[in-house]
């Protein structure tokens, strides 16, 4: 069973760079009881696309004072850099907390 988690728990953090909060929602509500790794990875990366999602409309808001522009640039590779980062800890079997993530979801430490 321990490695069926590792998969998963990588595949929660790294499509979510690409298809956005669904994958990591998807994988997180079949996983979430089956594994404490698995609940955390999900509800990072929920809290983390719900964020990325929240700082975006920010950025769109502020295209019309034309500081938007860099803000929405900076905040893509940041949302890359983080993703991958997380990909890489979650294939470590590490539930990594992304900096900047406001905690929609509490998250209890895996075991």
């Amino acid at each position: 069973m321990r490695q069926r988690k590792k998969p998963w728990a990588l595949s929660c953090r790294s499509w979510q760079s690409f298809f956005g909060f669904l994958p990591p929602l998807i994988i997180w509500l079949i996983y979430r009881e089956r594994s404490a790794l698995l609940d955390a990875q999900g509800r990072y990366a929920l809290n983390w696309t719900f964020s990325f999602l929240i700082y975006a409309i920010v950025a769109w808001v502020l295209t019309f004072v034309l500081i938007g522009f860099l803000m929405y640039f900076a905040l893509i590779i940041i949302n890359l850099v983080v993703c991958i980062i997380a990909a890489v800890k979650a294939n470590e079997r590490i539930a990594w907390q992304y900096p900047l993530a406001i905690p929609f979801f509490k998250v209890e430490a895996p075991r």
